[in-house]
């Protein structure tokens, strides 16, 4: 929420001074510093647009110390020009004593505000939220000054430091991002359709060469799907040449070309002594190209996020009009017809029958050693003792199976936690009444995959996404009301001509077309 953090107080010293330009209020603080303020806001903003996704746990730390001592300019700024400005409207625009009741009103919520500022100040220690007196708030905003000027050195010393490193990043032969794919399948529950129907699109009697894709958010089951697609027995009967390349969001053209180069098992020699990056590109192309020359082949490209990819990759790929395919899986709908104009294979959610089937599948799968049997009669015991029947275990799995609202990666986490506890109704209601929070914090791979979307988001984008939070589960919500929302919160930042309600609504179409939403 840094970014929002900026954009926000951007917009309040923006409002403030304008204020002052056609009001005359007087400023306690230099208008200079206010410019160099905003100068520095602007610097940072920039900075958040090029290193928040890749800045690693490094920017990540920056990003919240830039959060709060950006939250904490805003707060001293606003409690300090509350007063000026009633003031000013008291004797401008109502001179006399009692002709301006909203001015009063005005004031009175001021002073209660103050008011449950200073009862907030007994409970600091506790909530560490400091709030002082008027007098001291020039003195607080110079201190916060010089933390901004600390972080803006930061990110000068973040941005040297990566230019370094670009300078210097070795070439890796055989990247942990591109290797080829494991044998095993997850079992698949749900997707039986779709896997037939993208068999037959693949394997189908179209001599030219296609391109297709499998979009939907991530968690929804592309690439288990694709997985299962690449080690059929009809698939690999029908292509002579199999290749999978996990192109991932930090995308190399260099790796990914290896990436194919070492599933389709083919040797390159003297690759290490080529030092220059587009010489090596050039000539790893060349390997691909010549590799799948003449066969009928299928290339799976997983997790693309770039029409970049595309443009770089789709010269590799020949077109012998032999029934050749490209599989391609994306989160990004526009990046998928942007490499193909065929149908785009849209993932749906399972439904809650499928959902129940997939947790009680993985609840038993999880628990087949000898030891999880041995558990298992000791947990059969105590089932008999507390009444937990198995139709109300069932009952109570199939709710859990619907809170996870029918994303397969979702259950499989739920399902993995319900394996490790007894099977109880005590427990089971337990982990029903938290499933939420269960889920989105007690597995790694899934917090990791889900949050992916979000951190590949342009920062203009994450405020916008995490304002959903606040509405209920299940929800609809009127796109009108919800750019209106984004709007008075300050989240967008004016573009030319387009309106701020405007510019609301592309970001909502940003959004759903990242599969973050549905329309």
């Amino acid at each position: 929420m840094a970014y929002a953090a900026l954009v926000s107080l951007s917009q309040t010293l923006q409002h403030i001074m304008n204020h002052h330009q056609y009001c005359s209020i007087p400023l306690i603080c230099e208008e200079q510093l206010f410019e160099s303020l905003q100068e520095k806001l602007s610097f940072l903003q920039a900075f958040l647009e090029d290193h928040s996704r890749n800045g690693g746990e490094t920017v990540e730390g920056l990003e919240g110390r830039m959060r709060d001592v950006v939250y904490r300019a805003e707060d001293i700024i606003e409690f300090k020009f509350s007063d000026q400005i009633v003031e000013y409207h008291e004797k401008q625009i109502c001179p006399q004593k009692d002709c301006c009741g909203v001015t009063k009103g005005l004031k009175l919520l001021i002073s209660a505000i103050k008011s449950a500022a200073s009862l907030l100040k007994s409970r600091e220690k506790y909530m560490e939220i400091e709030l002082q007196n008027v007098e001291e708030k020039e003195e607080d905003l110079q201190k916060v000054m010089e933390q901004i000027d600390l972080v803006v050195e930061q990110v000068m010393s973040i941005k040297k430091s990566c230019r370094v490193e670009d300078m210097q990043r070795s070439y890796s032969s055989a990247p942990a991002s591109s290797r080829v794919v494991s044998n095993d399948r997850n079992k698949m529950v749900g997707f039986d359709k779709d896997l037939l129907e993208l068999k037959a699109r693949l394997c189908g009697e179209s001599s030219k060469l296609q391109i297709i894709s499998i979009v939907g958010m991530g968690g929804i089951g592309k690439t288990t799907l694709a997985r299962n697609i690449f080690h059929d027995s009809l698939v690999a009967y029908h292509f002579h040449t199999r290749a999978w390349v996990t192109v991932s969001q930090d995308y190399r053209l260099r790796e990914v070309l290896v990436g194919i180069i070492h599933s389709l098992n083919v040797k390159i020699e003297d690759l290490s002594k080529n030092k220059d990056e587009e010489q090596a590109e050039e000539v790893l192309a060349e390997y691909v190209y010549k590799s799948l020359k003449g066969r009928t082949y299928i290339i799976v490209m997983d997790d693309m996020w770039s029409k970049k990819v595309w443009d770089d990759l789709s010269r590799v790929f020949p077109d012998d009009n032999n029934g050749s395919r490209v599989l391609i899986t994306t989160r990004l709908s526009d990046v998928a017809m942007y490499a193909s104009h065929s149908p785009l294979h849209q993932m749906r959610f399972l439904s809650q029958e499928w959902s129940w089937n997939l947790l009680r599948d993985k609840v038993f799968e999880q628990q087949s050693s000898p030891a999880e049997l041995e558990r298992l009669g000791r947990i059969a015991k105590s089932c008999d003792e507390q009444q937990s029947s198995p139709a109300e275990l069932e009952r109570i799995g199939r709710m859990i199976a619907k809170s996870c609202g029918g994303l397969p990666l979702a259950i499989v986490v739920a399902a993995g936690i319900l394996a490790k506890v007894d099977r109880t109704q005590y427990h089971w209601r337990k982990i029903a009444k938290t499933i939420s929070l269960t889920v989105a914090t007690n597995d790694d791979q899934f917090s990791k995959i889900l949050t992916l979307s979000y951190d590949h988001l342009p920062c203009h984008l994450k405020a916008c996404f995490l304002y959903m939070g606040g509405f209920p589960e299940d929800y609809n919500i009127p796109v009108s009301k919800l750019t209106k929302l984004w709007v008075a919160e300050g989240f967008l930042k004016p573009n030319g001509p387009k309106s701020l309600e405007e510019l609301a609504e592309e970001y909502l179409e940003d959004l759903v077309k990242r599969n973050c939403l549905e329309h």
